[in-house]
């Protein structure tokens, strides 16, 4: 039987438990997606959830779009210091927020059929016993996956979230599956379940790093990329399967596209690939030097990633100009105008992988403290950008980015607002300008008062310290 089946209900408990707990070892599948002489962080992870993916992709013609079933299965530890009776999950694609794209066709627990709750997208699955500190059970999910159609050409709206931005959604052939994958939400000490609804502006909340095992199952005529490191891959000539594994990250996530050419590059210990238009070399060309570029910076900075590969795809973006997620960034140039080499693609490059190391490895939470995620995305930007291209330029990054609109703002007769404050204090131009920008010039002026130097060596610390640690 698939993985799937196996961890859901075929295999013994006793087996499972063997499996969930070498998913951490350095001799696992799992390690597989760590870089070399990276394989040994996985024993940084207390007990992380195990999830097995199986993840069809149903191709209705260009104008209906794509279309998936799913089925996830989750092994999951108790790790609190109570006994729990319930799971949460954050089933992304469901509810208002992402568009309503997902329905839960059923759900079982130690191979048992269970009644569940969907509530905007929170999974409620009750156990039906108590499972004691460091137990373990398992979880079976199967659902339907629609992606809504979605207009990157759209005017900005109101607020900033998965839904606005079309994380989750398709447009001109490309297939945006953001945080496709169920995952577990936080438990704290005492077992409770993390109910938050997601911020109308803002990030969506994440889980703990968990460990993934997905296949893929795709039609030919369809490029795909994904979270973590792609480990196998068969074509009969109509479809293609793919088998991808992640390790230690909050959520997985699937970019589809049509007649789309991947192009690579090695960057230290890390394999950078970059998905574009087929019509379009030129377009691949210059984001894979962008991304060359900013990962060789970072890398020598920060410290290196300890993953085996990083994707980027050229996909539609709603609101801004791209997303990141562990492992996997887009960026949008050419979905609201006609690509044209533009230094502004090469500042989303920049952002969006700098990521990988604030948020992705290093867990903050961008619900209730956000600046932290995207200004320090952003001033690490300003510091390649000022390394590659003079201290005046990055000034001028600063004009753009925080004092015009800034002043724009203020022309306005909008109020400021105080840029530490939770996601949903905020609407899409405060967060914008307060939460990217405000923020931006703060750690700027940090970085002046301590020297540039303090200031790297600090940030190297901060990664190190809690690179792979819970949010």
């Amino acid at each position: 039987q698939a993985l799937v089946d196996q961890l859901a209900w075929a295999a013994t408990d006793r087996e499972v438990a063997r499996y969930a707990r070498g998913a951490t070892s350095p001799n696992s599948i799992f390690a597989r997606d760590w870089g070399d002489g990276h394989a040994a962080h996985g024993a940084t992870l207390d007990r992380p959830a195990v999830y097995a993916v199986e993840a069809t992709a149903h191709d209705r013609g260009v104008d209906a779009g794509v279309a998936l079933s799913l089925r996830v299965a989750a092994v999951i530890t108790n790790t609190s210091h109570k006994p729990i009776e319930r799971l949460v999950f954050r089933v992304f694609p469901s509810g208002q927020e992402f568009g309503g794209g997902a329905g839960v066709r059923g759900v079982w627990v130690d191979g048992e059929a269970t009644p569940w709750l969907l509530d905007a997208t929170l999974l409620e699955v009750p156990l039906g016993r108590r499972v004691r500190p460091g137990q373990m059970t398992r979880v079976l999910i199967e659902m339907a996956v629609d992606p809504p159609h979605i207009d990157p050409r759209a005017a900005s709206p109101v607020h900033y979230n998965a839904e606005t931005t079309g994380i989750f959604g398709q447009a001109d052939g490309v297939v945006n599956l953001g945080h496709l994958v169920p995952v577990l939400t936080r438990f704290s000490e005492d077992g409770t379940p993390d109910r938050r609804p997601l911020p109308q502006t803002g990030e969506p909340a994440m889980g703990e790093p968990g460990m993934f095992h997905v296949q893929l199952d795709a039609p030919v005529g369809l490029t795909a990329l994904t979270t973590g490191s792609e480990i196998a891959r068969k074509s009969d000539g109509v479809r293609t399967g793919i088998i991808a594994v992640a390790s230690g990250v909050r959520t997985f996530t699937v970019e589809l596209a049509r007649n789309y050419d991947v192009t690579s590059a090695q960057v230290g210990t890390v394999r950078l690939r970059v998905a574009y238009p087929a019509d379009e070399d030129t377009l691949g060309a210059h984001l894979l030097d962008y991304g060359q570029r900013a990962l060789d910076f970072y890398s020598s900075r920060f410290g290196q990633l300890p993953r085996r590969e990083l994707d980027i795809v050229e996909a539609p973006v709603v609101l801004g100009g791209g997303t990141e997620f562990p492992g996997l960034i887009t960026v949008d140039v050419r979905h609201k105008v006609r690509y044209r080499k533009s230094a502004s693609h090469e500042w989303y490059v920049a952002h969006e992988i700098a990521h990988q190391w604030w948020y992705g490895e290093v867990g903050t939470d961008p619900v209730v403290e956000p600046w932290l995620d995207e200004a320090l995305a952003s001033h690490s930007a300003l510091l390649y950008w000022e390394d590659r291209y003079g201290r005046d330029a990055a000034l001028a990054v600063l004009d753009r980015e925080v004092v015009d609109p800034t002043r724009a703002m203020r022309d306005d007769g909008i109020a400021d607002m105080r840029a530490d404050l939770p996601a949903e204090s905020y609407d899409s131009r405060h967060y914008g300008v307060v939460v990217y920008g405000k923020a931006l010039l703060f750690l700027d002026r940090v970085a002046g008062e301590m020297g540039r130097e303090n200031y790297l060596r600090a940030l190297r610390a901060f990664y190190t310290d809690l690179h792979c640690q819970t949010a």
